[in-house]
């Protein structure tokens, strides 16, 4: 629940501090076009206006796939999941490995929704943290479970004196047994990082 209002309290500071300034800028364009006399200072503002507004939708876009993904609704857990790793790597850098191995298509959306949450956050401990030029990304689907494993061979970290809440290794954890399931971390310096997350379906 701690994770959730953490997470619940990101997404309000980006709607009111990042949404609310483009809206504003908006606004004011507008209306310094709505009063300028000369045609050209006009459509310069109402250009800028409208650059404006193709950035508040980009946000906008982002915002909501936090909230929930609708490719998760569209087109299922497997494509979802795809469709993530593929715009990773074009963002990123850094290339997946992927091995998907889906023997039951049918996922509880509760369960869709968190394992593509987890894999979101340990992609981005990945990009942050590691150092590594690529990910290797085992999801397995059973009708018994979903098992998920994030590996990379970046510079690892010592558990001993890992900060859980800065490398969302609280919130993955907490996903997975909100659902009944476990989520390991194993890390040594030098030697990488390995999630492995496991969720029943029964």
């Amino acid at each position: 629940m701690t994770a959730q209002e953490e997470e619940r309290r990101g997404i309000s500071r980006d709607l009111h501090d990042e949404l609310g300034q483009v809206v504003t800028s908006v606004t004011l364009d507008l209306q310094r076009a709505a009063q300028a006399a000369e045609v050209a200072k006009k459509d310069e503002l109402i250009e800028r206006a409208l650059l404006g507004t193709g950035c508040l939708l980009d946000r906008i876009h982002e915002i909501s796939t936090r909230v929930r993904p609708p490719m998760l609704d569209d087109l299922g857990l497997k494509d979802a999941v795809q469709s993530l790793l593929s715009d990773y790597e074009r963002r990123s850098g850094v290339v997946p490995r992927v091995e998907l191995d889906f023997q039951h298509a049918a996922v509880p959306d509760a369960v869709s929704e968190n394992v593509y949450r987890i894999l979101q956050e340990a992609l981005t401990n990945v990009t942050r943290h590691a150092g590594a030029a690529e990910v290797f990304v085992h999801l397995h689907v059973t009708a018994a479970q979903v098992a998920l494993t994030v590996r990379d061979a970046g510079i690892g970290f010592d558990p001993a004196v890992r900060d859980d809440k800065r490398l969302g290794l609280l919130g993955m954890r907490e996903r997975a047994e909100l659902l009944g399931g476990t989520c390991a971390v194993t890390a040594a310096p030098g030697k990488g990082t390995e999630v492995r997350v496991v969720i029943p379906l029964l």
